[in-house]
């Protein structure tokens, strides 16, 4: 027989139930029964209510794969302290054909009457947790009552034993965060970008938001209610006052100034990234310059988390540099003809649909689970649902592609972005593209789609503008624009565009 021991503890608390003392007891019963010992299992520091833990979803994938024959615990606690989570571990290595057996209880899955056992233990292995958990709140919130400090040592303070913290030399950049906010002249982004030039600490805005919020420097203890503490307060109250009535007031702006939903404007949003970081760029608008007419930029997602200070980048110029980009395109019948054998190549094919044998057969594999509780009746219900609306299914057809009009897509592209809007003209560069990597306002590498990979030439070398930016370029990167092309799969080309489509029939 091989066997696997399951052990487990939450707490140091716990001597009786030590790893080792768990260990030693399976050991013997291993020895004394002639057995072969394969692997422990151990979790450590994770509590019994969760039903998710690295070693017990390792203990359960090994059993799915038949690595060994029979569990065994100390007792059934350690594998679970709820009802639900017992009766689901318990089900599953049944279902499994493993044994398990809990030395302390005296179960044995291969014996039916151990069961009924195990019902009466789980609902006391739940109980203990409860009233551990119950007497644990009582007890923090015993301790808070006295003002000794309860969780986590907020910033600018250390502990000097379990029940008492001090400032420390943090605590002087506590008081600059609330003395210089309460004077209503920096927002949170300001501040964070403030503290992080004076220490080491990286400071984010929600981070200040958070010490903004915090009352522990008021002197207040939080423990299911607020407890006046023994700790010295950094702050005073009427700094505090003044912080939030700010805090309050900004809140209230916001709400009355909230706009709906920017529109987009940028025409290679969702593929422009930043060449300093490599994260995605985002639509940013800078409306108090007091102009009428707001102004665009494309800013990378870095800014905003403090992990990338590469400049805005003005959104018209960046976009005119993609349109004079591909309406340079000089398309001999050579590159379109490449193009259109790949796509020749690659026409879907149709799907076919589930025969009635293979869903019901699916429907009584849900319908096995249900039974042994492995599936709530919710899930259950929905899936064999969805099973049963494909009895009438047909084959899916799949859009052919109209490899003429591609071909007659491609020799006017030059036209076709200066016939249509932006979203079209966003659609198109989309095809083509799959990535454009900008750098202080210059586009400096793009990536092409697969299929139209052979109309991008190997050095890529169009001046974008004029005077600084091409000088720019030049200097920043000492070599030609670069392009890599994407691997995956061909973008089908064809189904894509019916405004375009109807746009090249008329023509």
């Amino acid at each position: 027989m091989r066997i696997a021991i399951y052990r487990r503890i939450s707490t140091e608390e716990q001597s009786d139930f030590s790893l080792s003392a768990q260990e030693a007891k399976c050991l013997a019963y291993i020895e004394e029964h002639q057995w072969t010992h394969i692997k422990t299992y151990t979790d450590e520091g994770i509590s019994g209510a969760k039903e998710s833990r690295p070693a017990l979803d390792q203990l359960r994938y090994d059993a799915q794969n038949k690595r060994f024959d029979v569990i065994l615990v100390h007792d059934l606690s350690r594998l679970a302290r709820g009802m639900r989570i017992q009766e689901n571990i318990l089900h599953e290595f049944m279902n499994l054909k493993v044994r398990l057996i809990a030395l302390k209880d005296g179960f044995d899955s291969a014996n039916p009457q151990s069961m009924l056992m195990a019902q009466f233990m789980g609902i006391i292995n739940q109980q203990y947790r409860d009233n551990l958990r119950w007497h644990t709140q009582k007890g923090l919130q015993e301790k808070a009552a006295r003002g000794h400090w309860v969780g986590t040592v907020p910033w600018g303070y250390r502990a000097l034993d379990k029940n008492t913290i001090v400032p420390d030399e943090s605590a002087q950049y506590v008081r600059q965060i609330f003395s210089l906010y309460a004077t209503g002249q920096y927002s949170l982004s300001e501040l964070a970008d403030h503290i992080n030039g004076l220490q080491t600490r990286h400071c984010t805005r929600d981070f200040i938001r958070a010490v903004l919020s915090s009352r522990a420097y008021l002197g207040y203890v939080h423990c299911g209610k607020e407890y006046q503490g023994n700790h010295e307060a950094i702050v005073t109250e009427d700094v505090w006052q003044a912080c939030q009535a700010i805090r309050n007031s900004r809140s209230g702006e916001r709400r009355i100034m909230q706009k709906p939903k920017a529109t987009i404007k940028g025409l290679i949003m969702s593929i422009v990234c930043c060449e300093r970081c490599g994260a995605a760029m985002w639509q940013h608008v800078n409306s108090n310059m007091g102009k009428a007419t707001p102004i665009y930029y494309y800013r990378c997602s870095g800014n905003s988390r403090r992990t990338c200070n590469a400049p805005l980048s003005r959104m018209t110029k960046v976009d005119q540099m993609v349109l004079d980009m591909l309406a340079s395109f000089m398309l001999d019948d050579d590159q379109i003809q490449r193009v259109m054998d790949g796509l020749r190549h690659r026409q879907p094919t149709p799907q076919p649909a589930l025969d009635h044998a293979t869903i019901q057969a699916r429907i009584d594999r849900l319908a096995l689970a249900w039974s042994h509780g492995n599936l709530s009746d919710a899930v259950y219900t929905r899936e064999v649902a969805k099973l049963k609306a494909r009895f009438d299914e047909k084959p899916k057809q799949p859009q052919s592609i109209d490899i003429e009009k591609a071909a007659s897509y491609l020799r006017n592209v030059p036209m076709l972005l200066n016939a249509v809007g932006l979203q079209e003209q966003r659609r198109i560069v989309q095809e083509l593209l799959v990535k454009v990597v900008v750098y202080e306002g210059v586009i400096v590498r793009i990536k092409p789609t697969a299929a139209f990979a052979p109309l991008f030439p190997q050095q890529f070398d169009v001046v974008f503008g004029a005077g600084d930016e091409t000088r720019t370029r030049n200097h920043l990167l000492g070599r030609q624009m670069r392009y890599h092309c994407a691997t995956p799969a061909f973008d089908l080309l064809a189904p894509m565009m019916p405004e375009v489509a109807e746009f090249v029939k008329s023509e």
